[in-house]
């Protein structure tokens, strides 16, 4: 229901669902950007681990960053358009082509 201005009248205005998905966006921003930006503090360890430098290090969270960010704007408008299930199912190819063939694990019944 909405007045010739364009806005919200009535009892749908403020529904319980609506502060639902308002929680459900901030808790997920929250937590993605908490992740994301954590960079600094494990960014000693991950030096260390890798034996980079400070530059090295900067330069991957730099790229990390620029990706995040560019691939953001290119699907957001894509999920709008053909829906985010679409959009989302080849996130896991990248972690696929990370991963090399694994030989079937051995013991626990299997035969050897």
């Amino acid at each position: 229901m909405t007045d010739r201005g364009g806005s919200v009248s009535g009892p749908d205005r403020d529904s319980v669902r609506a502060w639902v998905v308002v929680a459900a966006a901030f808790t997920a921003l929250f937590t993605l950007f908490g992740v994301v930006f954590s960079f600094g503090a494990f960014f000693s360890p991950i030096s260390a681990e890798f034996g980079a430098g400070r530059a090295a290090a900067s330069v991957v969270f730099s790229l990390t960053s620029l990706l995040f960010f560019t691939l953001g704007a290119l699907s957001g408008p894509a999920a709008d358009r053909v829906g985010p299930g679409r959009c989302c199912w080849p996130a896991p190819a990248p972690s696929a082509w990370d991963s090399p063939p694994r030989p079937p694990p051995t013991g626990c019944g299997s035969p050897t």
